[in-house]
């Protein structure tokens, strides 16, 4: 199994059981399933600290992004805040698996910013949807 393949099919598990067990109102289950995700990409990567650095990034530009969604009123998760208004720590760890496949699969995007942009603008949303569709999203 080649590398793109390898990150591509992990980060399928990882959104699927942060998704699906937020739905069920265990989103520590996928949180973990996200943390092991994340481990196994560390592991493999050639970069490690650079890796790590990135996922924190995307940690907290996740919290923060996601947390004004909530504060604004625009957007209500199923479980996992413990804080009101704080963005739920399943959908923040979703942007640490985002960041998993910034340098693998989708590593082809920086060839193009505006292929980038339209990916990002299509990709986004309809990832939101089927997650409001699985019951994760209210």
């Amino acid at each position: 199994m080649t590398n793109l393949a390898i990150n591509l099919s992990l980060f399928k598990v990882g959104w699927l059981a942060s998704v699906l067990t937020a739905a069920a109102s265990i989103p520590l289950a996928g949180v973990a399933v996200v943390a092991t995700v994340a481990a196994v990409h560390l592991l493999r990567s050639e970069n490690r600290q650079g890796e790590a650095q990135l996922l924190l990034f995307a940690a907290l530009v996740g919290l923060g992004w996601e947390s004004a969604l909530v504060t604004l009123g625009l957007v209500e998760y199923e479980s996992g805040s413990p804080v009101l208004g704080i963005a739920p720590y399943w959908i923040v760890a979703m942007w640490v698996l985002f960041a998993t496949t910034l340098n693998g699969a989708l590593s082809w995007l920086r060839k193009s910013m505006p292929v980038a942009v339209l990916f990002g603008a299509i990709g986004g949303p309809l990832s939101f949807l089927a997650g409001q569709k699985a019951g994760a999203v209210i």
